[in-house]
């Protein structure tokens, strides 16, 4: 499968939003509950893409999306956390697996480790990147799978908030 990966655009919002508001429905991949309206989404990628951080969209040949992802502040507004940034991916339920994260990741961690590196708008270059995910027993590897995903890629697992997030009838760890 041809994929390329670029900058997101303000058009590629509407397949963005198909893709996180499926997550949002049937998975503990974000905690809120409700898909967010469309104005929301296009406004928090306008807010990062002011900030320099990068949005990435993986696409085939033909311009359908097949997954995102981004580089967001973490802890919002507190400035002592402006250099800290957190990473988010999601990839069309149909390409799971498929290579679209993984490629994803990488385009965002290369600009990131580029000489130039990502300076935020705030507080100047990017100091380090989390990646916080749900730990759904019932999942891959009892929850383990994407915490190992992220480990092969460098990340290091530095603790475990016990019931923190209240979805689909149960709590998760964080």
């Amino acid at each position: 499968m041809s994929i390329q990966i670029r900058e997101a655009t303000q058009d590629d919002i509407p397949q963005i939003h198909t893709i996180y508001s499926f997550y949002v429905r049937k998975s503990v991949a974000t905690f809120l509950r409700h898909p967010p309206p469309l104005d929301s989404l296009i406004s928090s990628f306008q807010d990062i893409q002011s900030r320099g951080l990068p949005t990435r969209v993986a696409i085939d040949p033909t311009g359908k999306v097949l997954g995102y992802g981004y580089l967001a502040p973490f802890n919002g507004t507190r400035m002592s956390y402006a250099p800290i940034v957190e990473v988010s991916l999601y990839a069309d339920p149909e390409y799971t697996s498929t290579g679209v994260g993984s490629r994803l990741l990488s385009s965002i961690l290369q600009s990131v480790e580029s000489e130039a590196g990502v300076w935020h708008r705030d507080e100047g270059r990017v100091h380090s990147i989390i990646a916080c995910m749900a730990v759904d027993t019932t999942g891959r590897e009892n929850g383990e799978g994407l915490r190992k995903w992220y480990e092969q890629r460098g990340f290091v697992e530095k603790g475990r908030l016990k019931n923190v997030g209240y979805k689909m009838g149960r709590w998760y760890d964080a």
